[in-house]
């Protein structure tokens, strides 16, 4: 239960550190996206998390409108 304080940390660079090996980062089972983290967490907490359709393709609603 570690802890970072982000105060400073340029928006839009999350996956800098949240890569997996840093920190953590995307699970196996996340929406798909190549947005950053910060679109749609925030960094005192993961969830709830917002959402937001910018940067979905149009015609893919069925990747992650699947009923799973």
């Amino acid at each position: 239960p570690a802890s970072f304080n982000h105060t400073g940390v340029a928006t839009g660079t999350c996956s800098t550190c949240h890569n997996g090996s840093t920190a953590s980062g995307k699970p196996g089972n996340h929406i798909p996206t190549s947005q950053q983290c910060d679109v749609c967490h925030r960094t005192t907490a993961w969830t709830p998390a917002t959402f937001s359709h910018n940067g979905i393709a149009a015609g893919t609603c069925s990747t992650c409108h699947n009923g799973s």
